[in-house]
């Protein structure tokens, strides 16, 4: 959080790409690069690492179509429109 301090004081007048100050690049790294990529690795792991039962158990969503609709969204739908997301944001940089 360094750079955060540092951003009102010494560091507040350095530009960075796109005419960002620091404190600005920290917003645009954290809101826009940041939480839609943990977004997309918690839905890939939901959708592929962690076991259907185990998911199912801890959503009490045991083998009902709610379950296999949530699954199903997790493993395709989530990390598609997760990654349009990212990369729109990544885009308007």
């Amino acid at each position: 959080m360094l750079p955060a301090a540092l951003g009102y004081g010494p560091w507040a007048g350095v530009q960075g790409p796109g005419g960002r100050n620091v404190l600005d690049l920290m917003d645009f790294a954290a809101a826009s690069v940041l939480l839609p990529l943990n977004g997309l690795l918690i839905a890939v792991f939901l959708g592929w690492v962690w076991q259907r039962g185990a998911a199912s158990s801890a959503c009490d969503l045991h083998a009902t179509r709610l379950g296999h609709v949530w699954r199903l969204g997790m493993r395709y739908l989530v990390p598609v429109l997760v990654a349009v997301v990212l990369a729109r944001s990544l885009w308007s940089a």
